[in-house]
């Protein structure tokens, strides 16, 4: 049996505990959409295919291919545990009412407190780039990027970085293409405009933008026509003796005022492209002016030796002119260990004096959702 003080005591405890409602668990989802999109070109000569894969909408358009897109969907699941403060007084009951819709819930004490994270944070990629306090800073390193997308330069060359990238280009003659936005370029990059083919839409601004990206964007050097040497896709399939005479009508007056680089060609194999169609190109273009000679390259992961012998292959069929190595990447395999491998390599090679891993793009180089740098990135960024 109770006695009377006993009752009392515990109905007063009963109240107390009924006076503090229960915590409020509510959960938040956050979906994040990426959408990837790629095309891949094909041409063929003297029996030999030649196949490169083309990512993002803007280089399959320009290449006059339908790109074949990819949507990601992941979903983040957040618990938030809500208490509420116990009341200094009994005799008055606060209620706490949950409110809730399809993407968010709060929680709104009337006169009570609740407990809050002292700070959030939201990450992406445990590799994105520098702190907000980083600003740009010109390096000295032969890497360079290849874009579409001028704004995805910014993450890379920063203080604080040790970046190894210096340059940039997007196979056209100024930083932005027409209807970009004229901003984002990173003014850290020298840029290095290219004549992509001999199409009058391309010569008619030629000299006026090579003038101003000079002027604005540090150009010291400009490419001749992007792989002349096929018709497929993103390629501007030029004989040899038209892109001769193209050379010597846009490139060679240029002479003196920025070095001159040479048609970057495939590493297709056989009669008239990749080294065969390079090499006829400097034996026809007498008294040309050549400063150095790019040329890309794609294969395997497990192909570093292949690579590396193309190079001394290149070196030899431009004359033993310095190489840019404007495009590589994979076709099958895993990308970073290759890339960090070659990148050493040609570091220390006298014959590379810079070179583009293909390409600087969301899911590449940068991140899936293009806030930072990929793991992929920090490797070719400072690696």
């Amino acid at each position: 049996m109770f006695s009377l003080p006993g009752l009392l005591l515990l109905a007063c405890l009963l109240n107390l505990a009924a006076a503090i409602p229960a915590p409020t668990v509510i959960t938040t989802t956050t979906h994040t959409t990426v959408t990837s999109c790629s095309c891949t070109s094909k041409s063929t000569s003297k029996g030999h295919t030649y196949t490169s894969t083309l990512q993002g909408t803007s280089l399959c358009s320009k290449s006059k291919i339908q790109p074949t897109c990819k949507t990601t969907t992941s979903t983040l699941n957040k618990l938030i545990t809500t208490t509420v403060s116990t009341p200094t007084s009994t005799s008055k009951h606060t209620t706490t009412t949950i409110k809730s819709s399809t993407s968010t819930s709060t929680s709104k004490p009337t006169t009570t407190t609740s407990s809050k994270p002292t700070s959030t944070s939201k990450t992406s990629s445990s590799f994105t780039s520098a702190s907000p306090s980083a600003t740009p800073i010109k390096d000295s390193g032969k890497r360079g990027l290849a874009y579409n997308d001028p704004t995805l330069t910014e993450p890379f060359s920063l203080s604080g970085q040790n970046s190894k990238v210096s340059w940039a280009y997007n196979w056209y003659s100024y930083p932005y293409t027409s209807g970009q936005t004229q901003s984002g370029y990173n003014p850290a990059l020298s840029f290095v405009p290219m004549l992509w083919s001999a199409a009058e839409v391309l010569t008619s601004v030629w000299s006026s933008n090579v003038a101003a990206s000079k002027a604005n964007y540090g150009t010291t050097a400009v490419i001749a026509f992007n792989e002349p040497d096929g018709c497929g896709g993103g390629q501007a399939c030029m004989n040899v003796s038209s892109a001769v005479a193209a050379y010597q009508q846009w490139m060679d007056p240029l002479a003196g005022s920025v070095s001159l680089g040479a048609p970057a060609v495939t590493n297709g194999v056989g009669t008239g492209i990749g080294l065969d169609y390079l090499s006829t190109f400097i034996k026809n273009c007498t008294g040309c002016h050549i400063d150095f000679v790019p040329i890309h390259w794609y294969g395997d992961a497990s192909q570093t030796s292949d690579f590396e012998t193309y190079i001394g292959q290149a070196y030899t069929a431009g004359g033993n002119r310095p190489l840019w190595v404007t495009e590589f990447g994979t076709t099958s395999g895993t990308a970073q260990p290759f890339l960090q491998t070659v990148e050493d390599w040609m570091d220390g090679s006298s014959m590379v004096a810079k070179y583009a891993w293909f390409m600087d793009e969301a899911g590449n180089l940068i991140n899936s959702n293009s806030s930072g740098l990929s793991p992929l990135g920090v490797v070719y960024n400072s690696g």
